[in-house]
């Protein structure tokens, strides 16, 4: 038996075999119905429920405009237009300190986060953050248009509206050179190295040497915004209605796109790789409305568009956007939510994965180095928002190496457990051995983190029907198991959705021979609450999978029927269903359907089929509850008996 290591072309794939129509279906199973108390053929162990997943934090801060974080993180500086600058310790939650300056329209940190500059009018204003006083100010005799530390911290370089680039010694508060540029400076960016300052301008951009604080030229190159990528060798620069994207090592315009407006100042994947931007469709305009345009491989310079939604007619400003370090996530702040959309640089979608709500109009700003926080700042409402990014993207919760990729198990025939590790892209690394004699289970179900200590677990029903924990040890393998239930045979099927009532722990559902489903729901630390009857008339499916979840909060459930139409029954969060979606048909043809989560890290659950010859097929999942065309990524698959 092996995996497939092939990579597909997108736009070949939609181009191939027509994907399953998602249309909404009459006469499902019934969904509305009343609790009840159990007092059926199952005993299941009670444990004391654990807490729920915390919601965002705020902390008070009056008019958190210019927000920057530390390099370790520890420490987040937040200024308002007023000039109060505040220092907030990100491990308590709490302002320690505040600093009065002028009015501000801009604030850098230096790069080891000792010195805050702050523009104020027309003059820079240096604070020292390890007191938090006011150490220079620094007259410059224009309007800051931007600033750039050196990277050992040592110099900041001032763009000005009119007056070119000057030079200011930080420890002595003094200007110490002054770079003439020509024409109106919009903003200073610079490399990595802090070899190059780009002044950029409305008619051109000009290149400057910082060790002898020369322009080296100006050439076709033009912006009036822009960002440099974290690898220091593209800059990317917006200019009207269109963007460049320039070659740092030549100053060379490697590609020029048009854009529907004037677009946003993109962000970069930390790979450098993929870079993401908004272009602004106004009201007024008869266009899709606001969107975001991401150049999948900026080498490669392949631009795609991807619809994020309509523009909101009295919110004209910018949306802000944050990519998580890890590459795999983009938050975008619309309104009064935050976004989350899978980002990885390795796949050309960008499904909308979840959203986190903040009950009042907020920008993302800055993420912890690690990835664990994400800070919002809500100017109106006087406030920080601290949203909690530690967990892996919502459809990755069969992870059992801890890498942050869906896993797959499989049961041979003589009883061996493989863990198959996903490598995130669609395929899959080495296998490996993580249990025998596992031919004794009549049911293995990937379960999640069923007893809340952040590793995914296996249930097994054995053949007296007691229902076995296996909590796994995020390394490949297993804890000793415990029992968590007996009187499972009494069940046709067995599944775990994932979070099904939106509490925040593992759940599972159950068929009895009436055909009624059950949510027996996961208390969080391996045990479980009082199960609830969530639907009757299941007994006309003959599969039930639990994929997680493809839009509404809540895990949701797959079901395929005697004539092979799968459906999509999604949860609505609180122990509830939406209307169902046929998301296929001719799906007798296959021998075995595995819902393992995110198989190829898009953000959206996937499925994975084998059919009669043994091969392994990928239907990767869409936000909408669709499945795309497949991907064979495996064959010799019938010699297992369980995939899950």
């Amino acid at each position: 038996m092996v995996f497939l290591a092939r990579k597909f072309s997108l736009k070949a794939c939609l181009s191939g075999a027509l994907a399953a129509v998602v249309v909404m279906a009459a006469a499902p199973p019934s969904q509305a119905v009343s609790p009840t108390s159990d007092a059926g053929a199952l005993t299941v162990q009670a444990v004391v429920q654990a807490a729920g997943p915390a919601d965002p934090r705020k902390i008070d801060v009056a008019h958190p405009r210019f927000v920057e974080l530390n390099k370790d993180g520890s420490r987040l500086f937040v200024a308002s237009p007023e000039g109060r600058l505040s220092v907030v310790d990100t491990a308590q939650g709490v302002v320690t300190k505040s600093v009065q300056a002028g009015a501000t329209t801009a604030m850098v940190l230096s790069p080891k986060g000792t010195s805050a500059f702050m523009a104020t009018g027309s003059s820079v204003t240096i604070v020292d953050t390890s007191t938090m006083t006011v150490k220079f100010v620094v007259p410059m005799g224009d309007d800051v248009a931007g600033m750039v530390a050196s990277p050992g911290g040592t110099a900041l370089y001032v763009g000005l509206a009119n007056a070119g680039v000057k030079v200011v010694d930080v420890a002595q508060g003094k200007v110490t050179a002054q770079i003439p540029t020509g024409g109106t400076i919009t903003k200073l960016l610079a490399t990595p190295d802090g070899a190059k300052l780009y002044a950029l301008k409305a008619a051109s951009v000009a290149v400057i040497d910082t060790k002898s604080r020369t322009v080296l030229g100006a050439g076709p190159m033009t912006g009036t915004d822009g960002t440099m990528s974290p690898d220091g060798t593209r800059l990317v620069t917006v200019h009207g209605w269109g963007l460049s994207v320039i070659n740092t090592a030549t100053d060379k315009v490697l590609a020029t796109f048009s854009t529907f407006l004037a677009p946003s100042a993109p962000v970069f994947t930390p790979d450098s790789k993929r870079a993401f931007f908004e272009d602004h469709g106004q009201p007024y305009y008869p266009s899709p409305g606001r969107r975001v345009i991401s150049n999948p491989m900026v080498s490669q310079l392949n631009l795609e568009t991807l619809s994020v939604g309509q523009a909101t007619p009295d919110r004209q400003e910018w949306s802000t956007m944050v990519v998580h370090p890890d590459g795999t996530r983009l938050y975008r702040t619309q309104s009064t939510v935050v976004q989350v959309w899978g980002a990885r640089s390795d796949t050309s979608a960008i499904p909308l994965a979840e959203t986190i709500e903040l009950g009042a109009s907020a920008s993302v700003q800055a993420m912890a180095p690690d990835g664990s926080k994400l800070y919002a700042a809500a100017f109106e409402g006087n406030a920080i928002w601290v949203i909690d990014t530690s967990g892996p993207p919502k459809n990755v919760w069969k992870d059992y190496n801890s890498d942050g990729a869906t896993d797959v198990l499989a049961r041979d025939t003589a009883g061996t457990l493989w863990l198959y590790p996903g490598d995130g892209k669609k395929g899959w690394l080495p296998r490996s051995a993580v249990g025998t004699g596992w031919n004794g289970m009549s049911l293995i179900l990937s379960a999640g983190d069923f007893n809340g200590d952040a590793h995914a677990d296996v249930l097994a029903r054995d053949a007296a029907g007691d229902l076995w924990l296996y909590p796994g040890n995020g390394r490949s393998n297993w804890l000793p198991r415990t029992k968590v239930g007996v009187g499972w045979n009494a069940m046709t099927a067995v599944v775990t959705p994932g979070d099904f009532n939106g509490d925040g722990k593992a759940d599972v559902m159950a068929r009895d021979a009436a055909g009624d489903l059950w949510l027996y729901p996961g208390n969080g630390v391996g045990g479980w609450l009082p199960r609830v009857k969530a639907g009757i008339g299941w007994n006309q499916m003959t599969t039930l999978l639990g994929p997680g979840e493809f839009g509404a909060p809540g895990g949701d459930i797959v079901a395929k029927d005697a004539a092979g139409t799968l459906w999509l029954y999604e949860g609505n969060g609180s122990g509830g269903w939406l209307p169902r979606k046929q998301v296929g048909v001719g799906w007798n043809v296959m021998t075995a359907l595995v819902t393992p989560g995110d198989v190829n890290s898009d953000g959206v659950p996937d499925v994975l089929a084998r059919d009669a010859n043994g091969n392994l097929k990928l239907y990767r999942g869409t936000a909408s509850g669709g499945l795309q065309p497949d991907l064979q990524v495996g064959a010799g698959w019938n010699v297992m008996t369980a995939i899950l």
